[in-house]
């Protein structure tokens, strides 16, 4: 099930590489102001699986706080939900997943598109 054809790919600079993202080929390279950020897009609801992995990957590897989780709620439209000890955040379709050196964060379409851009 394709949800729409939101996300922009005009943005992406390049595929993070395997060693970068352990294989999920579907994180891109953003550039905002002042550094890049890796982020993904929520187009379809399997990128919300490749989200868990992520978010599990990138835990395992110390980058974030033991406290980051990031779960699938099933609803019509399934749901991601990104959980640490600043509380919960909702990935919506057509929104980004965000990591950047400050950790992840959930960020809408517009939003996204105001802060970051081609390189």
């Amino acid at each position: 099930m394709i949800l729409s054809n939101t996300c922009s790919n005009t943005l992406v600079s390049s595929v993070v590489g395997k060693v970068e993202a352990g294989g999920l080929k579907m994180i891109k390279v953003y550039h905002p102001w002042p550094v890049p950020v890796q982020a993904l897009c929520y187009s379809q609801p399997s990128a919300l699986t490749d989200m868990e992995v992520w978010v599990h990957r990138v835990r395992e590897r110390g980058l974030v706080g033991s406290d980051v989780r990031f779960a699938v709620r099933r609803e019509d439209v399934p749901v991601g939900v990104l959980s640490d000890e600043a509380g919960t955040r909702e990935v919506r379709p057509s929104a980004y997943l965000v990591f950047a050196r400050d950790g992840f964060e959930v960020v809408d379409r517009m939003s996204f598109l105001r802060r970051y851009r081609e390189p």
